[in-house]
């Protein structure tokens, strides 16, 4: 079941005005990607902006203008680690490590890895790498949903507990509380 979009939607010139700012930004942040490495990131952008008019086009929620330009940033910053810091020149010497490496320096660990992993299955199926160096690697953080959970038939036997007490009193004291 897809998710409903938004009620309040822009006008086509807001859009188009929001659109322009955007790729102008994208194209910033692609730039800012060290030479030989550019290429895949520029062509990494092109299929996710038309997957996104794609699913504007189906009548389906399209991702913002923010998650193209988030994962742009993470693609720069890991391009220019891995030149600066390893010396790599090509996605294909990408290794485990220096994903590690920087995504440790991150405080949204999780968001990078799912990036890194979209972006080097992409590299993968236009054959830029031979393997996706982001595959293998596990997010070790806790999720932010912890704690206990009730069981299948928990919240009947609440209201059954509800009933037993007389008269819905749990649930007039709810109300009148």
């Amino acid at each position: 079941m897809a998710w409903p979009c938004p009620p309040s939607r822009p006008n086509a010139a807001e859009r188009l005005a929001a659109e322009r700012l955007a790729a102008g930004r994208r194209e910033c942040r692609v730039d800012a990607v060290p030479g030989p490495l550019e290429p895949a990131v520029a062509a990494f952008d092109a299929s996710r902006i038309w997957a996104r008019d794609r699913a504007r086009r189906a009548g389906t929620c399209p991702r913002s203008n923010h998650t193209p330009e988030t994962a742009l940033s993470i693609l720069r910053d890991l391009a220019r680690f891995l030149t600066e810091h390893r010396g790599k020149d090509d996605w294909a010497l990408t290794d485990v490590h220096g994903i590690e490496a920087l995504a440790a320096l991150s405080r949204a660990r999780r968001r990078w890895l799912v990036v890194l992993r979209q972006f080097f299955c992409f590299a993968r199926s236009r054959r830029v790498v031979l393997t996706s160096s982001a595959r293998i690697l596990i997010v070790k953080e806790r999720s932010c949903l912890g704690g206990r959970t009730l069981t299948r038939g928990g919240p009947s036997d609440m209201f059954f507990r509800a009933r037993a007490d007389g008269c819905h009193a749990y649930l007039r004291g709810k109300r009148a509380g």
